[in-house]
């Protein structure tokens, strides 16, 4: 197991029988089951990953300040991965949330809670799919060049075929910034306006007194906005 403290092996009994199948009890005391990376790197790799200019810029930091060794290629499975987990986590509301618009108050006389609502759409740059097939057949040079057999590559995901494409970010927060949720959708503006109607039911939108939406004049906005509150107004009704 590779952790923030260098490799580590572990040597443990596995139990069998024909109607349980095979167990190692004490994996259930390790960081993951069976996992091969540990907690703490996947955290780290994910940080230095987010102000990295590519993946084996991200993985160098990591082994200059961590002296955590992995490969551009590994570390970009890994933040994959762990981006993954994220998204299922959201979707299926288990993402935890340790505030409410309860907690979002304004000045201490005032004692009133509000929340912002900001939202807008940005360009995000993408890896095409041009791109992709070069960075595959350069991963299989690099390991020709290792001499020693290795693993079939997983089958490549296809690209985008764009550079940039407009995503959707929507954000809530307090006057104080002390409370901050932001999520964003590759969707249209509908999808944007299911994510607003959602994380607002997250945040507990109808505990604030006031509801402050800090948005530019594009129509998908405010009609997205207009259409949420509606559907606020009818399920606190309900």
């Amino acid at each position: 197991m590779l952790t923030i403290n260098g490799r580590v092996r572990i040597w443990r009994r596995r139990w069998h029988s024909p109607e349980e199948g095979t167990t190692a009890p004490p994996d259930r005391w390790l960081d993951t089951l069976e996992g091969t990376i540990s907690l703490g790197v996947r955290e780290m790799a994910c940080r230095l990953n987010r102000d990295g200019a590519n993946f084996d810029k991200a993985a160098a930091d990591l082994a200059r300040t961590a002296r955590v060794a992995l490969s551009g290629e590994a570390l970009r499975a890994l933040v994959e991965t762990e981006g993954q987990r994220v998204l299922q986590a959201q979707r299926s509301g288990q993402l935890p949330l340790d505030w409410s618009a309860a907690d979002c108050r304004t000045e201490p006389k005032t004692k009133r809670a509000r929340i912002y609502l900001g939202s807008d759409g940005v360009m995000v740059p993408l890896i095409t799919d041009a791109e992709k097939r070069t960075r595959r057949q350069e991963v299989k040079r690099k390991r020709q060049r290792r001499g020693r057999k290795a693993r079939p590559l997983p089958p490549r995901k296809a690209g985008a075929d764009q550079r940039y494409k407009e995503f959707k970010i929507v954000a809530f927060y307090d006057e104080s910034q002390d409370h901050r949720l932001a999520c964003g959708t590759r969707g249209d503006c509908e999808a944007a306006g299911r994510l607003m109607r959602r994380e607002a039911g997250r945040i507990r939108l109808d505990l604030a007194d006031e509801k402050v939406g800090n948005v530019d004049g594009s129509p998908w906005i405010s009609n997205q906005i207009e259409h949420s509150g509606k559907a606020w107004r009818l399920a606190k009704g309900s």
